[in-house]
């Protein structure tokens, strides 16, 4: 996996790993000059897959359908980007952990209490991805970002 640590890619300076899924890695990154810009996540599609089918172009129509999505319980693109060696999703970066890590693993079960209001959060978001035309095809606990008060966006609408 190359290096992206210290990486400038759309002004941002990325600054650390977040995670790595089958299609690519996520960063976090700051403005290195304008300290009050919010940190992004920088989706990089994995190199080895760059040439490979039709990858690319499923990466560029994953951002052209998540930058048409504009919902509270949905992660915002930011920014597209392309270069001779890479591909970026530079999107909004949420303090968060997947609900993944959350279910069996700090909690157990989770009491109905705060299922539901979370499970709410999904439903609405799925939903307004769906009026818009758009399914997301991956919907799993590793998907769903859970804020420590129990916010929630989803992510990845997936290659």
């Amino acid at each position: 996996m190359p290096n992206y640590i210290n990486k400038v890619i759309g002004g941002y300076k990325i600054e650390k790993f977040i995670a790595k899924g089958g299609m690519g890695s996520v960063y976090l990154a700051k403005h290195p000059i304008l300290t009050g810009k919010p940190p992004v996540a920088i989706k990089v599609l994995h190199s080895h897959l760059i040439e490979t089918g039709n990858l690319k172009e499923r990466f560029r129509r994953e951002a052209n359908l998540q930058a048409r999505l504009k919902h509270s319980s949905l992660i915002q693109l930011h920014e597209y980007i392309e270069d001779q060696n890479d591909c970026y999703i530079l999107m909004e970066y949420f303090d968060s952990i997947s609900l993944s890590d959350i279910i069996g693993k700090k909690t157990g079960p989770m009491p109905s209490k705060r299922a539901i209001p979370i499970f709410k959060q999904i439903l609405e978001g799925v939903q307004y991805a769906h009026d818009n035309g758009i399914i997301h095809r991956d919907i799993k606990p590793s998907n769903i970002l859970i804020s420590k008060d129990d916010v929630v966006k989803i992510t990845d609408f997936g290659i």
